[in-house]
């Protein structure tokens, strides 16, 4: 745990300290993201990808990947103010190993007549090998228990769409 979205306020052409982001209250594992102190122990919130809202003017909709112990998404929330989110949803469901998450959301959100279009990078390049079918192959730095070949090669990175009906 540890990674969190931060945000500072402009006051006074000032810049005040960096606080992390909140959400609302969600079903588990996720639920921990409501309580700052067990978001900072147990969960990686990589960055926020955050745009404005195409179904409600006025808010903002954030992509968040995330990592647990137990668990990694690509989570969804809503806010109006850009440091209160909504319970975040999962959107995609990722891999993970030891808080490492392979797949990160692209920022941008492309609308197309009423379906909103959003984006995940799946298999992020070089985030692929540090996850258990690396670790696997290469338990430890210049050490080869496994026969691997010039031909093995990391999962094919890949865009993926996902289409949300307005």
């Amino acid at each position: 745990g540890g990674r969190a979205v931060t945000i500072s306020t402009l006051v006074k052409n000032e810049w005040g300290p960096l606080r992390p982001i909140t959400f609302q209250p969600s079903p588990k594992p996720f639920d921990v993201l409501h309580d700052p102190n067990k978001a900072r122990e147990e969960a990686d919130v990589y960055f926020g990808a955050v745009n404005e809202n195409p179904s409600v003017p006025g808010t903002l909709l954030g992509l968040f990947p995330t990592a647990l112990k137990t668990a990694a998404s690509i989570l969804m929330a809503v806010s109006c103010d850009g440091s209160h989110f909504s319970a975040p949803i999962r959107l995609f469901e990722s891999s993970h190993v030891g808080g490492e998450i392979v797949d990160h959301a692209v920022d941008g959100i492309s609308v197309d007549g009423d379906d909103v279009l959003l984006y995940v990078h799946a298999g992020v390049p070089g985030v692929f090998e540090k996850t258990c079918a690396f670790k696997a192959l290469h338990p430890k730095p210049g050490v080869k228990k496994h026969n691997v070949t010039e031909n093995w090669r990391e999962l094919r990175s890949e865009l993926i769409g996902l289409s949300i009906h307005r």
